[in-house]
């Protein structure tokens, strides 16, 4: 990426139709190509230069075709940006034309032609990291926000671009910076009359802000699971109402349901969101002895999911006698993470019996009817609860760690720390501590952009799409 270059991008979709299409423009040549691509409705020039262009207003013009001055690609309105005021903190201009897959990219070409290069995905945000407009984290949060599928994710990522991770990366820095200096003082200037280092003061910032860092890390499985998902998987024997769960949950009907057994062959997923957590639920064939070949290949994928699950809801028919492959069913899901669900209490048999379930000490069993709605929402609580994250709904107000980078950025700060603790408590010069203090700013600085390599930098912007 070469900062003295303009780039231009689509900021909408070329390839679906849409009554906007706009254009982005950074770099130097911003104004210029505007001006030499924009006229009135008689054809004269819609800017006189520059200087001319009124900055964060919008102007009304027809874009011409470089080529041939004389023919209008379309009616459109521009604004210009003036450096710094502008998202990259270059001089930018936006173009809003008409949409289209045909006419946005005509009005693209007439720019490129102009002398902007195509942009790189994220290449917008990526200058407006560089030129100080935003921090890595901020940057980050941008493509989280774009990408977010949950309302709680979305509310951490608007948090992270409004400053709230940076803040406190920089609140444990600036503690670490302050002491750093003193030490470095009595160590570069020992002649002069410079009060000594508090050593004991010196460990107890240290222990504060590794404290507060170890916070930040342990918010990470709960931000992963907003960000990522769980996945869920359904399994019983067939009919006992795997796919009609999963559609009541899902609120439409994505799985075929019937009464003939073998109904479901592969397994089904679609994304799920509960109390804004994202979960991808799984839909599996039902686990029965079967001769038929096609069955037999879903129901091994049923236990492949099982085994890859964070979380199986592991259903019995409460209208028959629990049977041997239900207990068999219990074993399979012993080792990971499961809810135990009693379905069709509408149609309670005589013959079944709970007594008769395998549970685990401690593992009680819900009980629900799909067909008549019944203890639908307080299994929806169960697995919020099971899956761990009913601890953690009070986040979004706060900075949370969702990206890996992160945790694995915190998790070498935390061991910094340990090493800073055990130089002092070992008596080893002071020399040896800064060392130690100057890993762990390193360690934070990475996560807002400090202090990280252009191959990093070139992995998190890659994952933007064109245009911002």
């Amino acid at each position: 990426m070469l900062l003295d270059e303009t780039i231009a991008a689509p900021a909408t979709p070329l390839n679906a139709s849409a009554a906007i299409g706009i254009i982005r423009i950074t770099g130097d040549k911003s104004a210029d190509i505007i001006s030499s691509i924009t006229v009135n409705k008689d054809a004269s020039p819609l800017f006189s230069g520059r200087a001319s262009i009124k900055p964060r207003y919008m102007h009304h013009g027809f874009i011409i075709d470089p080529s041939d001055g004389s023919k209008f690609i379309d009616e459109a309105m521009v604004c210009f940006y003036k450096s710094p005021f502008s998202y990259t903190g270059e001089d930018m201009a936006e173009i809003f034309c008409h949409g289209g897959s045909y006419n946005t990219s005509r009005v693209l070409g007439a720019v490129l032609a102009r002398g902007a290069r195509a942009a790189e995905a994220g290449e917008f945000t990526k200058r407006a990291c560089v030129n100080g407009k935003i921090d890595l984290c901020q940057a980050e949060a941008v493509c989280d926000i774009i990408n977010s599928k949950t309302s709680v994710f979305h509310q951490i990522a608007v948090s992270q671009i409004k400053g709230s991770l940076s803040r406190e990366i920089n609140s444990v820095k600036n503690e670490l910076v302050a002491a750093l200096a003193d030490i470095e003082a009595n160590l570069d200037f020992p002649e002069e009359d410079i009060e000594p280092v508090n050593i004991a003061a010196v460990r107890e910032t240290l222990i504060r802000c590794r404290r507060k860092s170890a916070a930040l890390l342990a918010s990470y499985e709960y931000g992963r699971v907003l960000k990522d998902g769980l996945k869920i998987t359904i399994a019983g024997c067939p009919n006992v109402g795997k796919s009609s769960l999963f559609n009541l949950l899902l609120r439409e009907n994505r799985a075929i349901v019937t009464e003939i057994p073998g109904t479901t062959r592969d397994v089904i997923e679609e994304t799920l969101n509960i109390a804004g957590v994202p979960f991808t639920l799984a839909d599996t064939a039902g686990v029965r002895a079967s001769s038929d070949i096609v069955e037999k290949l879903g129901i091994e994928r049923t236990f492949e999911n099982i085994r890859e699950a964070d979380l199986c809801l592991l259903l019995i028919d409460a209208g028959r006698a629990v049977g041997d492959e239900d207990i068999a069913l219990f074993a399979e899901t012993e080792n990971i993470p499961r809810i135990v669900i009693i379905n069709k209490i509408d149609e309670r048999s005589a013959n079944f019996s709970k007594s008769c379930l395998p549970l685990a000490p401690a593992e009680n069993a819900i009980e629900i009817s799909v067909k008549e709605n019944e203890n639908i929402e307080e299994l929806k609580n169960l697995i919020i609860k099971k899956s761990g994250l009913a601890a953690g709904t009070g986040h979004s107000d706060r900075a949370v760690i969702t990206s890996s980078r992160h945790a694995a950025a915190l998790k070498n700060a935390l061991a910094s720390f340990d090493d800073a603790c055990a130089t002092i408590d070992s008596g080893s010069p002071v020399d040896l501590l800064t060392i130690d203090i100057r890993s762990v700013l390193s360690s934070l600085g990475e996560i807002v952009g400090e202090t990280v390599t252009d191959d990093i930098l070139h992995k998190i912007f890659e994952k933007f799409c064109i245009g911002k």
